[in-house]
């Protein structure tokens, strides 16, 4: 039996999904590409594995016509040939954000949390735009720049899929990569190269965010770390961070638990920082369009012991099973002066 719908159902049924409907902003206007050994190259598998991070500005983010609050939903990259590259595998990409205006220039950029991340996947690249969903969609605020990083690692190699690229950027560098034959490509801090001007284009789904709105429940305080050593970094977020255009959110600190101070500055969704002495954390979070506001749980950072917060030396020489002590000196006088070189 068939159940004729009403047109005033239709209707709304196709405007939800319409609105829930991705738009797709492409960053970067050239139309040439690598070739199959040339890089950078998200998809380059003339090597084993591949690290890339890749610089993008709030400038550009708005050029191309995302706008702010947007909640960022997927990226991809548009491959015009794939020179018969293998498949990738556990193919991933990170997106953090940030307030430099050049932030790969000397080395990579690292933070403990990506605003977003797809979920690793064995990738063979095809012609046309390969998207990614994030697992988590995140909002961008308007003013942040972007880091996307991409890395694979494989046990092989074969060629790089030619993947289409803009050639005329300055003011920064915008392509970081690190390609060899061997294993832990992705955690490596090593660079193959850098270049100011050249970027692969990039494809951002994105679905405009909706107002905000109470009641406000950012769920508990977390932390990268804790106990944290002291003068070492830690990452403060929430739990369950509300969503919505129109947030506001104020970091505090407390010595007790009980008397809360603003913490200036500390006005993102997280917050990097670090302490000498154990602190109390809370996040205030306001949406302005009614005024509402929830407050995180607070969590207490302690402070680790001194017996785990030792550091290891970073040696170049020596029989590669620990640091190399080329001498021994004891000061004294006349004849009680040790001096004693030693061996590895």
């Amino acid at each position: 039996m068939r159940t004729k719908i009403p047109p005033l159902i239709l209707l709304c049924i196709a405007l939800a999904s319409t609105a829930m409907a991705q738009t797709f902003s492409i960053v970067g206007t050239g139309t040439t590409s690598n070739t199959s050994s040339g890089y950078p190259a998200p998809f380059g598998n003339f090597y084993y594995g591949a690290r890339h991070q890749f610089f993008v500005t709030a400038a550009q983010l708005s050029a191309a016509g995302i706008p702010a609050g947007a909640s960022i939903q997927s990226l991809g990259f548009n491959v015009t040939a794939t020179n018969f590259a293998a498949t990738h595998n556990s193919f991933q990409i990170l997106v953090y954000t940030t307030t430099l205006t050049n932030p790969i220039s000397t080395a990579w950029f690292t933070s403990p949390m990506p605003a977003a991340s797809t979920t690793p996947v064995n990738h063979l690249p095809v012609v046309g735009w390969n998207q990614f969903s994030f697992t988590t969609p995140f909002i961008w605020n308007g003013t942040d720049n972007l880091i996307i990083e991409t890395c694979f690692q494989n046990t092989s190699w074969t060629a790089n899929a030619s993947t289409q690229w803009t050639t005329t950027l300055s003011g920064a560098t915008f392509s970081r990569w690190y390609r060899a034959d061997a294993a832990g490509v992705c955690a490596s801090t090593l660079s193959s190269g850098t270049s100011t001007t050249i970027r692969p284009n990039m494809r951002i789904g994105w679905v405009p965010a909706t107002p905000c709105a109470g009641p406000i429940t950012p769920g508990s305080t977390l932390s990268t770390a804790n106990p944290v050593c002291s003068g070492a970094s830690f990452t403060l977020s929430m739990s369950s961070p509300p969503t919505g255009v129109g947030l506001t959110y104020q970091w505090q600190s407390s010595p007790d638990g009980m008397t809360w101070s603003n913490i200036s500055g500390a006005t993102n969704a997280t917050y990097t920082t670090n302490q000498t002495t154990a602190t109390w954390y809370q996040c205030v979070v306001t949406c302005t369009a009614d005024m509402s506001t929830g407050t995180s749980t607070p969590l207490q950072v302690t402070m680790a012991s001194f017996l785990s917060c030792y550091c290891i030396p970073v040696y170049s020489t020596g029989s590669g099973f620990g640091d190399y002590i080329n001498s021994v000196v004891l000061n004294g006088s006349g004849s009680n002066v040790i001096n004693n070189v030693t061996g590895p």
